[in-house]
């Protein structure tokens, strides 16, 4: 199988699986025993341990944040009637 789950352990002590498509999970316990249980369950899936020195709450903040950039930009292009369904495609909104 593809190495494609990652754990990742914030400096509050939250460890985190990151799934492929951007799926994840907070898992319970000490880091320790949450990477031996995920190493466990997934085996040779996981590409990696990281470590980062950002608290959970911090990370969790920026992925909100990027989220609502591409949804921001989704409602611009559908209101601005540009692109794919806008006025260049002979589409017009009712």
């Amino acid at each position: 199988m593809a190495q494609d789950i990652t754990i990742q352990v914030t400096s509050d002590g939250k460890t985190t699986v990151a799934f492929p498509g951007g799926g994840q999970q907070t898992v319970g316990g000490t880091p320790d025993e949450a990477i031996k249980a995920l190493k466990q369950a997934y085996g040779d899936r996981i590409a990696g341990v990281v470590q980062t020195d950002k608290t959970l709450a911090e990370i969790t903040g920026e992925q909100q944040a990027e989220r609502q950039t591409y949804r921001d930009k989704a409602v611009e292009f559908v209101e601005s009637g540009t692109g794919y369904y806008g006025a260049a495609a002979g589409y017009r909104l009712l």
